[in-house]
């Protein structure tokens, strides 16, 4: 029998920016976002988990005078014609363009919303186009456990193991795990330990149970 896998949706939201984004081997990539330096359009593309929606906000928040876009694939009629605006701006001097979707410029075809315009596919991987490379668990683990250090934390590797093995795999979610435990333990004044993270899951789903019958009354 396989252990259950939490997704967590009662988990609030991390603010993503560029200082909490483990780059791992997107080093290079991240680099470039901090100081600005590519050229007037950038494209980002990646499997769900790699990153993409987590730098698209961190840039609208650091850089508000960039044009930014995330899942571009899906991109209607309206969408893409904003796009190839912002597209024609970047190219004479006007705001830069980053944009992000799950696979590269040549491979767009559009979504429900609308059929991908050619126009707009080809001019987006006219630019730089940089590939996200997902996290392997090797570097999810040093990433919880820096973010442990950082805080005066202890958290063991059996700790780490086990929410790598029964909560939502990406990074995101792995962090927001972290900062509900690291809230947990400081509120009941013991360390993060298994029996912590089990105590927490179990608080955790009584709650929702409780909101679910109050729903349905």
């Amino acid at each position: 029998m396989h252990p259950r896998q939490y997704t967590l949706d009662f988990l609030p939201e991390r603010q993503p920016t560029l200082d909490n984004f483990i780059a791992g081997a997107n080093a290079e990539l991240l680099d470039r976002l901090r100081r600005l330096d590519f050229p007037r359009v950038l494209y980002l593309w990646g499997p769900p988990g790699s990153g993409k929606t987590h730098l698209i906000d961190a840039l609208r928040r650091a850089h508000p005078q960039l044009v930014t876009a995330d899942d571009v694939e899906r991109a209607g009629r309206r969408e893409q014609t904003r796009l190839f605006d912002a597209y024609n701006e970047a190219v004479i001097g006007g705001p830069a363009l980053v944009v992000a979707g799950a696979c590269p410029p040549r491979a767009l075809t559009g979504g429900k919303a609308a059929p991908m315009r050619e126009d707009l596919r080809t001019r987006l991987g006219a630019g730089l186009v940089y590939q996200l490379h997902p996290l392997d668990d090797d570097h999810k683990r040093l990433a919880l456990a820096e973010a442990a250090k950082a805080r005066g934390v202890e958290i063991g590797d059996d700790v780490i193991g086990y929410l790598l093995t029964h909560f939502a795999r990406d990074l995101a979610s792995q962090m927001r795990m972290f900062d509900a435990l690291d809230r947990y333990a400081l509120e009941t004044q013991r360390a993060i330990t298994l029996p912590l993270v089990r105590s927490w899951v179990a608080r955790e789903e009584g709650a929702e149970d409780d909101e679910d019958e109050d729903a349905a009354r």
